[in-house]
């Protein structure tokens, strides 16, 4: 089901806020800062990260639980297009539950 309230996000790098919920990423190797697009789908928030190490989505699932997807490609341009080409599919969706289903769509890899 789509979430006819979707909003278009797009990524922008970090700011100091940013670098406070998310010590653990790395500048690219050309010193520019890690780069974040935060999405609300279905009334929670996920947060889409591209940085050196590649991409992820951080996000609480229906439980509350935290959960991650990563793709490690440290590629700056090709982690950056696939997390551009996620972006408007997670903005789309209704629940936070189908979050996952876009990311291994995507090749990411469940690590928490």
């Amino acid at each position: 089901m789509q979430n006819p309230a979707a909003i278009l996000v797009a990524l922008r790098p970090f700011t100091r806020n940013d670098w406070y919920g998310f010590a653990g990423a790395e500048c690219f190797a050309d010193g520019s800062e890690p780069l974040i697009g935060i999405v609300t789908t279905g009334g929670a928030e996920t947060c889409v990260i591209v940085d050196a190490a590649g991409v992820s989505f951080n996000f609480a699932n229906e439980d509350g639980d935290f959960a991650a997807w990563m793709l490690d490609i440290p590629a700056k341009a090709a982690a950056t297009a696939i997390a551009n080409a996620a972006l408007p599919r997670l903005a789309s969706l209704s629940t936070i539950g189908a979050v996952g289903e876009v990311a291994a769509s995507l090749g990411l890899d469940r690590i928490a």
